[in-house]
């Protein structure tokens, strides 16, 4: 599992490992670092991100664990869109992603308890 910025190191794993991985959860998780720099206007000037996101894009389609993407409705720090993309760029067959309403970045577990833990233990069952 991996939550905002461990959702990089989550997704590396999954792709250099998935013979070790049973399933791969993603809290918040982004799929552009790109964007995301811009978004939380982090000085990139001058710096080439292009092959940073190339590369990205790339592990990211050859993932192919079982995967479940959580993520609020209301996430400012990291947009519901990067959900949406890691989403569609995954290359996983088995694939969930559940948004929960209401949350945004930091209380997404307590928006709604029963809607994320069950969510997650639905998943961590249907893997085993």
């Amino acid at each position: 599992m991996g939550r905002s910025m461990g959702s990089v190191s989550a997704l590396e794993l999954a792709d250099r490992y998935p013979d070790k991985i049973k399933g791969l959860v993603v809290e918040s998780g982004f799929a552009s670092v790109t964007r995301l720099i811009k978004h939380l206007g982090l000085p990139s000037r001058g710096i080439d991100l292009e092959p940073l996101e190339q590369e990205r894009v790339k592990r990211i389609r050859k993932i192919s664990v079982p995967t479940l993407i959580i993520h609020g409705e209301w996430d400012n720090l990291v947009p519901l869109q990067e959900a949406k993309d890691l989403y569609a760029l995954l290359g996983a067959a088995q694939k969930k992603l559940v948004i929960i309403p209401k949350a945004d970045h930091n209380n997404i577990m307590f928006a709604d308890p029963e809607l994320y833990f069950e969510t997650i233990q639905k998943f961590i069952a249907a893997t085993k």
